[in-house]
């Protein structure tokens, strides 16, 4: 088959053949396995980028050279041109847009490319996936949250590396660009919602504090669900506050008896609580006050912890007091006897938050 000679035959010949009203005629079939084979890394980066241009308006009515057309353009998307490249991704977008079968795929390619040096490259790259995330946003998140939860202690050094560097190019991803279709493509009760927050809360616990900030505040927060008491608001202050009760256990375990411990982990997920229960009342302050009390709330525990810390825990525990008047027990998250018994509970140790602050 002889290739095409000039860019510009090349363009008449595409026109022609998207004239042609036989889709699966064989004009159009010779233009797309032309096509195909400009890819090939022999030919200039001109027609290469003639190839990604036409692949995708002609591969739909082929099945048959469906995966060859596929191929070529991932191939053009490690061209040694930028200019290819980026083209490359571009046609991508509109090849999921064309046949949605591919955008699981697709989007998993467009998301080892956020590994680029090229600013430029990067910046088309977001946008492709910003295009995946409208056509189908619970398989472009699920490709997205795989990348989140570190890997076994037993996998390579390398792919350790690896899966760490594209951890952190995936949440200021969906930090960043990706927030405001979040905010709007991730509605309450959605396949998406279902994706996005069930694997964030499943890799919370393996993450280390600074992760686990990000994806509260800037992108779990973001999702409509966690503007008022949701289901999804309660399991994310039960994956909190067994963080923090496990951090407080290990520092009071890790020190001598008497001696203050480190509280700045604990007081890190506590934090995040309280933004999430007392500041946007999206969980139930009733069971991060039951928290307080059952974890926190006796002498033995608080004269382990520094003064400020001591003065700031209290605090904090009043505050979900408070909140916990605001509970809506309509919801079911937490009944009107749950809230009574545990505010109660709060007033009993009164008298030893008291003692603490005096000493």
């Amino acid at each position: 088959m002889r290739p095409f000679v000039l860019t510009y035959a090349g363009i008449d010949l595409i026109r022609r053949a998207k004239g042609k009203p036989d889709k699966t005629g064989n004009m159009r079939r010779d233009t797309l396995t032309r096509l195909i084979s400009l890819t090939q890394s022999t030919q200039p980066a001109s027609l290469k980028i003639l190839a990604a241009d036409g692949i995708q308006y002609f591969f739909k009515d082929f099945p048959e050279l469906e995966e060859s057309s596929i191929n070529a353009v991932y191939d053009l998307c490690e061209d040694q041109s930028p200019m290819v490249r980026i083209e490359g991704y571009k046609a991508l977008a509109q090849m999921s847009r064309t046949q949605t079968k591919w955008v699981k795929r697709n989007a998993d390619v467009l998301l080892q490319l956020l590994q680029s040096d090229e600013p430029d490259e990067v910046t088309v790259v977001k946008q492709s996936l910003l295009e995946h995330l409208e056509l189908d946003p619970r398989i472009t998140l699920s490709v997205l949250c795989d990348q989140i939860t570190p890997l076994e202690a037993s996998s390579d050094d390398e792919e350790k590396s690896i899966r760490d560097r594209l951890r952190v190019l995936v949440l200021s991803f969906l930090a960043d660009e990706a927030k405001h279709a979040i905010a709007r493509r991730v509605i309450s009760g959605s396949e998406a919602e279902d994706v996005l927050v069930g694997e964030l809360l499943a890799a919370i616990p393996k993450l280390p504090p600074s992760d686990v900030g990000k994806i509260v505040k800037e992108i779990l927060l973001v999702v409509p669900s966690y503007n008022t008491q949701s289901r999804q608001g309660k399991a994310l202050l039960r994956v909190l506050l067994d963080l923090a009760r496990e951090s407080l256990r290990k520092a009071l375990r890790g020190s001598a008896s008497r001696q203050a411990i480190s509280f700045e982990d604990t007081q890190f997920y506590l934090q995040l609580a309280h933004i999430l229960a007392v500041e946007r009342s999206a969980a139930p302050a009733t069971d991060l006050l039951a928290f307080y009390l059952t974890s926190l709330a006796s002498k033995m525990t608080l004269q382990r912890l520094s003064p400020p810390d001591q003065v700031l825990s209290i605090r904090q525990l009043a505050d979900a007091f408070l909140a916990s008047g605001r509970d809506d027990t309509s919801l079911g998250l937490v009944t009107e006897e749950e809230t009574a018994k545990v505010r109660r509970q709060a007033v009993d140790a009164c008298p030893i938050l008291f003692e603490v602050c005096i000493l």
